[in-house]
């Protein structure tokens, strides 16, 4: 039956899991947990997904799939590059705010998934950095940046804006009145783009 095929079952686990780690955290949830959820032993949940943290990548990389489609909207917007650059970096900090701080249990999973460096969220903070470059060159192109080493200076605009994608430093900033905004930060980077980025 079409309900039992390796693909369905291999989305049910997925999830069955989720739901779990939403609702229990993702310390607090046992693969026995969630093949009592799937009504299947742990033996078939091991068939699918060698371990836990590789079931918890394969959340993590539809999540973060969820995320990366918002800010490629984002990206291939017709606007000037500045104000797609002032919106990808507002949607960054927007989605990490309600998709990993309001739902506390993903933003464990998250954080999990960055000490362990797992492959999913490098690829991820690469395309980030690659749809900042995208902007920055179409700015260059019609000259509202100036010319730059775009690669290095994408890198950099990535690793400025950290206090605002990173779960854990968005969580500590949260409580500083004074924190630079989403906003200022984009201010902040356009301008210095004016004047052209980095460069080797």
């Amino acid at each position: 039956m079409a309900s039992h095929t390796p693909d369905n079952t291999r989305a049910k686990i997925l999830a069955e899991a989720e739901r779990l780690f939403r609702h229990y955290g993702y310390t607090k949830t046992t693969i026995g947990d969630i093949s009592e959820a799937c009504s299947m032993s742990p033996a078939n949940i091991y068939r699918f997904f060698p371990s836990k943290s590789a079931l918890t990548e394969a959340i993590c990389c539809r999540v973060i799939g969820n995320i990366e489609e918002q800010l490629l909207a984002v990206v291939r917007t017709s606007v000037p590059a500045s104000e797609r650059l002032r919106q990808l970096i507002v949607t960054i900090y927007q989605n990490t705010l309600e998709n990993l701080l309001d739902h506390r249990k993903v933003h464990e999973m998250v954080v999990i998934a960055m000490e362990e460096q797992w492959l999913t969220l490098r690829t991820f903070l690469d395309h980030v950095t690659a749809m900042f470059a995208e902007i920055i060159r179409d700015g260059i192109e019609v000259g509202e940046f100036g010319p730059c080493d775009i690669q290095r200076t994408a890198k950099c605009t990535h690793a400025s804006v950290v206090t605002l994608c990173h779960p854990a430093l968005v969580a500590v900033k949260l409580d500083e009145e004074d924190r630079a905004t989403p906003d200022e930060m984009a201010t902040f980077i356009i301008n210095s783009l004016k004047q052209g980025g980095a460069t080797r």
